[in-house]
């Protein structure tokens, strides 16, 4: 599964990670890299899951070591669920977490 990162400003300071297909233990290398990636001038981030068809244990740990790394550079992170994501996020209480944007 790729991870596509999208700019949603032409400052850079809002950028968008869209994941689609398997969210897997697989993907932690793309995710640390495009975390590590991130401008000084970014200060939000979006996870888009809405394309993500599977979701495991170890993406949501994934979730949650970003919003740790993100969280000193007062970077705010934000998920925007789909079908899939939606079900996954509400059992495991993310709302909790994180702002949740349901589409």
């Amino acid at each position: 599964m790729p991870i596509a990162t999208r700019f949603a400003h032409q400052d850079h300071a809002h950028v968008s990670f869209i994941l689609s297909g398997r969210f897997t233990f697989d993907l932690h290398r793309d995710v640390a890299d495009a975390v590590k990636a991130l401008g000084q001038d970014v200060k939000r981030v979006t996870v888009d899951l809405r394309e993500a068809e599977y979701i495991d244990s170890a993406a949501l740990g994934m979730l949650i070591q970003m919003k740790a790394k993100l969280a000193p550079r007062e970077i705010t992170l934000k998920l925007k669920n789909g079908s899939v994501a939606e079900d996954v996020l509400s059992i495991a209480n993310f709302d909790k977490l994180f702002a949740i944007e349901s589409v």
